[in-house]
Protein backbone atom coordinates (compact mmCIF):
# COMPACT_ATOMS: atom_id res chain seq x y z
CA UNK A 1 0.00 0.00 0.00
CA UNK A 2 2.82 2.42 0.81
CA UNK A 3 4.32 1.94 -2.65
CA UNK A 4 0.92 2.73 -4.19
CA UNK A 5 1.15 6.12 -2.47
CA UNK A 6 4.71 6.49 -3.72
CA UNK A 7 3.66 5.71 -7.30
CA UNK A 8 0.42 7.65 -6.89
CA UNK A 9 -1.68 4.74 -8.17
CA UNK A 10 -4.56 2.63 -6.95
CA UNK A 11 -8.10 3.32 -5.84
CA UNK A 12 -7.27 3.84 -2.18
CA UNK A 13 -4.69 6.54 -2.87
CA UNK A 14 -7.05 8.68 -4.93
CA UNK A 15 -9.80 8.37 -2.34
CA UNK A 16 -7.51 9.33 0.51
CA UNK A 17 -6.11 12.32 -1.33
CA UNK A 18 -9.60 13.56 -2.19
CA UNK A 19 -10.60 13.57 1.48
CA UNK A 20 -7.28 14.83 2.89
CA UNK A 21 -6.96 18.25 4.45
CA UNK A 22 -5.00 20.96 2.66
CA UNK A 23 -2.13 20.36 5.07
CA UNK A 24 -2.26 16.61 4.43
CA UNK A 25 -2.17 17.17 0.66
CA UNK A 26 0.80 19.55 1.00
CA UNK A 27 2.72 17.06 3.16
CA UNK A 28 1.99 14.29 0.65
CA UNK A 29 3.15 16.41 -2.31
CA UNK A 30 6.36 17.26 -0.42
CA UNK A 31 7.02 13.60 0.44
CA UNK A 32 6.72 12.40 -3.17
CA UNK A 33 9.47 14.82 -4.19
CA UNK A 34 11.94 13.20 -1.76
CA UNK A 35 14.96 11.71 -3.58
CA UNK A 36 14.31 8.19 -2.24
CA UNK A 37 10.77 8.29 -3.61
CA UNK A 38 12.03 9.63 -6.93
CA UNK A 39 14.47 6.69 -7.02
CA UNK A 40 11.65 4.20 -6.47
CA UNK A 41 9.71 5.75 -9.34
CA UNK A 42 12.78 5.62 -11.58
CA UNK A 43 13.23 1.93 -10.72
CA UNK A 44 9.61 1.28 -11.70
CA UNK A 45 10.06 3.05 -15.05
CA UNK A 46 13.32 1.19 -15.70
CA UNK A 47 11.70 -2.21 -15.13
CA UNK A 48 8.74 -1.28 -17.34
CA UNK A 49 11.18 -0.43 -20.15
CA UNK A 50 12.99 -3.72 -19.54
CA UNK A 51 9.69 -5.59 -19.85
CA UNK A 52 8.99 -3.89 -23.18
CA UNK A 53 12.51 -4.55 -24.46
CA UNK A 54 12.21 -8.21 -23.49
CA UNK A 55 8.91 -8.50 -25.34
CA UNK A 56 10.44 -6.82 -28.40
CA UNK A 57 13.38 -9.22 -28.58
CA UNK A 58 11.57 -12.40 -27.56
CA UNK A 59 8.01 -12.84 -28.86
CA UNK A 60 5.71 -14.27 -26.18
CA UNK A 61 8.43 -13.79 -23.57
CA UNK A 62 7.98 -15.26 -20.10
CA UNK A 63 8.81 -12.97 -17.19
CA UNK A 64 9.07 -13.75 -13.49
CA UNK A 65 8.91 -11.06 -10.84
CA UNK A 66 10.05 -12.22 -7.40
CA UNK A 67 8.45 -10.43 -4.44
CA UNK A 68 6.27 -8.64 -6.96
CA UNK A 69 3.86 -6.90 -4.57
CA UNK A 70 1.15 -5.15 -6.57
CA UNK A 71 3.27 -5.19 -9.75
CA UNK A 72 2.84 -1.48 -10.42
CA UNK A 73 5.51 -1.53 -13.13
CA UNK A 74 2.87 -3.22 -15.27
CA UNK A 75 1.01 0.10 -15.46
CA UNK A 76 3.84 1.50 -17.54
CA UNK A 77 4.39 -1.42 -19.92
CA UNK A 78 2.59 -1.46 -23.28
CA UNK A 79 3.82 -5.04 -23.76
CA UNK A 80 1.68 -6.17 -20.83
CA UNK A 81 -1.45 -4.45 -22.11
CA UNK A 82 -0.96 -5.87 -25.60
CA UNK A 83 -0.31 -9.41 -24.35
CA UNK A 84 3.16 -9.66 -25.91
CA UNK A 85 4.60 -11.28 -22.80
CA UNK A 86 3.46 -13.58 -20.04
CA UNK A 87 4.02 -12.19 -16.56
CA UNK A 88 4.23 -14.38 -13.45
CA UNK A 89 4.21 -12.56 -10.15
CA UNK A 90 5.60 -14.43 -7.17
CA UNK A 91 5.03 -13.17 -3.64
CA UNK A 92 4.50 -14.56 -0.15
CA UNK A 93 1.62 -12.13 0.44
CA UNK A 94 -1.59 -13.48 -1.07
CA UNK A 95 -3.39 -10.17 -0.51
CA UNK A 96 -0.84 -8.34 -2.68
CA UNK A 97 -1.22 -10.99 -5.36
CA UNK A 98 -4.99 -10.64 -5.27
CA UNK A 99 -4.61 -6.90 -5.86
CA UNK A 100 -2.22 -7.54 -8.76
CA UNK A 101 -4.54 -10.07 -10.40
CA UNK A 102 -7.60 -7.84 -9.92
CA UNK A 103 -5.96 -4.75 -11.41
CA UNK A 104 -4.14 -6.58 -14.21
CA UNK A 105 -6.84 -9.09 -15.09
CA UNK A 106 -5.29 -10.40 -18.30
CA UNK A 107 -4.96 -14.05 -19.29
CA UNK A 108 -1.21 -13.56 -19.66
CA UNK A 109 -0.76 -12.36 -16.05
CA UNK A 110 -0.55 -15.05 -13.40
CA UNK A 111 0.37 -15.07 -9.74
CA UNK A 112 1.80 -17.59 -7.34
CA UNK A 113 2.05 -17.52 -3.56
CA UNK A 114 5.55 -18.61 -2.60
CA UNK A 115 8.42 -17.59 -0.37
CA UNK A 116 11.97 -16.95 -1.48
CA UNK A 117 13.01 -20.00 0.52
CA UNK A 118 10.62 -22.15 -1.52
CA UNK A 119 11.96 -20.59 -4.70
CA UNK A 120 15.51 -21.51 -3.74
CA UNK A 121 14.47 -25.02 -2.72
CA UNK A 122 12.75 -25.86 -6.03
CA UNK A 123 14.59 -23.81 -8.66
CA UNK A 124 13.64 -26.13 -11.52
CA UNK A 125 10.04 -24.98 -11.17
CA UNK A 126 11.15 -21.53 -12.26
CA UNK A 127 13.26 -22.42 -15.29
CA UNK A 128 12.64 -21.12 -18.79
CA UNK A 129 11.99 -17.45 -18.11
CA UNK A 130 13.32 -14.83 -20.50
CA UNK A 131 13.60 -12.29 -17.70
CA UNK A 132 13.65 -12.70 -13.92
CA UNK A 133 13.78 -9.67 -11.66
CA UNK A 134 12.93 -8.45 -8.20
CA UNK A 135 12.13 -4.87 -7.36
CA UNK A 136 11.12 -5.34 -3.75
CA UNK A 137 13.01 -8.30 -2.38
CA UNK A 138 16.22 -6.47 -1.62
CA UNK A 139 14.36 -3.76 0.31
CA UNK A 140 13.94 -6.30 3.12
CA UNK A 141 17.50 -7.59 3.38
CA UNK A 142 19.62 -6.34 6.28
Amino acid sequence: MLLDHTYEVGNVVGGRLETATALGKNIYRWLVTYSGIIGLNERRRYIARLLDETAATSPQANVLSIACGHGRELDLSPAIRSGRLHFTGLDQDDESLQTLKKEYDFPHVSTEVSTVKELLTDQSKYAGFDLVYSMGLFDYLP
